[in-house]
């Protein structure tokens, strides 16, 4: 259930020629029907749509990213994108085994980030810990400022309060817009992961079941 991508042990490996696959939380369903293995079609799609993404992202500072769900800027380091495409077909290489995303690391907020906005995370999100109530999330200047209830309702107010607000705001550098990401799988679904959650699983997500591209963003130290 723990992951060796960001320990010494998986460097030291690398080093000597290993390819490492890591999948953190790892189950057989993965593996079934409807599972993120079970990609219809050539997997270079999938690896294409990785790296396309991923350079777009090295020849950008700013991403904005709009919709119904979202009105959000994130002023990102080019120089630290990262593009795992699931594919381990080279010595020392190392990759998310189930593939895929493009990711970045958004600037610092103490080196002049600005990234700023508000996007919305429904009521429901988040497989054996589920999302209570909807949540709107507030960023500015590169850090998480607010959480508010969706449905403007006390209660879920309160929930947020006592539940999500010690996650983000509780001790220093939590609040720091810290990853945005792009998942590139078509075969992981929202559906798949509210039965057989895992956030290693979730940010591969490609689209959600309206068919629109869904993206992700991580805060932290």
């Amino acid at each position: 259930g723990y992951s060796i991508t960001h320990t010494d042990f998986r460097v030291a490996q690398n080093k000597k020629g290993s390819r490492i696959a890591t999948m953190s939380n790892s189950s057989m369903a993965m593996f079934q029907p409807g599972g993120p293995f079970d990609v219809e079609g050539d997997y270079q799609d999938v690896v294409t749509r990785t790296n396309d993404i991923a350079e777009m992202l090295r020849q950008s500072k700013h991403v904005r990213i709009t919709g119904p769900n979202s009105d959000l800027t994130i002023h990102v380091d080019p120089s630290l994108v990262h593009a795992w495409t699931g594919r381990v077909d080279r010595p020392g290489t190392v990759d998310n085994w189930l593939g895929a995303e493009a990711y970045v690391v958004p600037v610092h907020p103490d080196k002049g980030g600005d990234s700023k906005g508000w996007f919305n995370v429904h009521k429901g999100w988040g497989g054996r810990d589920q999302l209570k109530h909807g949540t709107k999330v507030y960023i500015e200047g590169s850090r998480f400022v607010d959480l508010e209830a969706l449905d403007g309702s006390a209660t879920a107010q309160r929930w947020i309060n006592d539940n999500l607000r010690p996650m983000v705001f509780g001790k220093q550098g939590y609040d720091v817009a810290a990853e945005l990401g792009f998942g590139t799988n078509p075969a992981v679904s929202g559906e798949y992961l509210m039965r057989n959650w895992s956030i290693a699983v979730a940010e591969k997500m490609f689209k959600s079941k309206n068919g629109k591209r869904t993206v992700h963003v991580a805060h932290g130290n």
